[in-house]
């Protein structure tokens, strides 16, 4: 490295060979990739499940940050505030990108840069995007405005929308005080009724009882007696919940956001970083 060389900032030619580098250019890629990794990097994390009876609670564990690592191929990766893939750290230190719900052929994969519309308001989501990552973001959820977690965890009934299976437009999952969003369903009160059977039948006691099921499970039973094919049989579940079926999945008969399909997601996100991930487990606070 050459620290006399007056030709600053001039790259090396090939036709020109130097014997030393300018240290004027060694420093500029430097500083060059100093500055991109805050838009490039990805964060290297664990995630800490917490001691609950025998087991861990699967409700209360947390993401820990450890480094920032550079991924290049996830770099070209673009963001979406409704991300439909999971970036898992493994204990390798590598990174698996993975799909949180069938993806047709051709459908571009849409990573969270760290503004996730379930966790921030859509302004303070457009403030950091825009002085971290240099965008404004238009995806579904910040064109339609979808509330956080704490917000849609508490929609009524009356204010959610399921999907016709018949036309595919939208009814309210209750009528009395409905202020869901509404689309040219003409279908009839007896189809209306099977889909808010089906809802009810599904939603509201199938998937709310499985899911307590699980998460029971993970408290009352030993770490040793939690064996990966507990955690398979679970994530084929919530495969199937979040998948494309029209019968068994969540998105054959409801419109997002919906309470059901966020929680259904957490849980799945969950169990594959305990899947496939970087975990550990930690004793609860008293």
């Amino acid at each position: 490295m050459d620290w006399t060389c007056e030709n600053l900032f001039v790259a090396p030619s090939s036709s020109s060979r130097v014997e030393l580098l300018s240290a004027s250019w060694i420093a500029a890629l430097i500083l060059y990739h100093l500055q991109a990794v805050p838009c490039n990097a990805h964060t290297y994390a664990e995630t800490v499940l917490p001691r609950c009876q025998q087991g861990v609670s699967l409700t209360a564990s947390s993401v820990r940050p450890l480094a920032s690592c550079l991924y290049p191929t996830l770099s070209l990766v673009n963001h979406s505030c409704d991300p439909n893939v999971l970036r898992v750290s493994t204990d390798s230190g590598r990174c698996l990108l993975l799909a949180l719900r069938p993806l047709p052929a051709g459908t571009e994969l849409l990573d969270c840069y760290s503004a996730h519309y379930a966790l921030q308001e859509r302004a303070e989501r457009q403030v950091d995007l825009l002085s971290q990552y240099f965008f404004a973001c238009a995806c579904v959820a910040c064109a339609e405005d979808w509330p956080t977690a704490p917000v849609l965890m508490q929609t009524p009934k009356s204010r959610i929308s399921l999907r016709c299976p018949h036309c595919g437009g939208r009814l309210a999952a209750e009528t009395a005080g409905s202020t869901a969003l509404t689309d040219g369903c003409s279908c009839g009160d007896a189809v209306n009724a099977r889909t808010r059977l089906k809802y009810a039948t599904v939603v509201e006691d199938g998937l709310a009882a499985r899911m307590k099921t699980i998460t029971q499970l993970f408290m009352s039973l030993p770490l040793e007696s939690i064996d990966s094919k507990l955690v398979a049989s679970s994530v084929d579940w919530l495969k199937t919940v979040l998948g494309v079926d029209a019968e068994k999945g969540l998105s054959g008969f409801l419109w997002r956001p919906a309470p059901a399909w966020d929680l259904a997601q957490e849980l799945f996100k969950l169990l594959i970083v305990i899947q496939t991930g970087n975990w550990c487990v930690e004793p609860a606070d008293n």
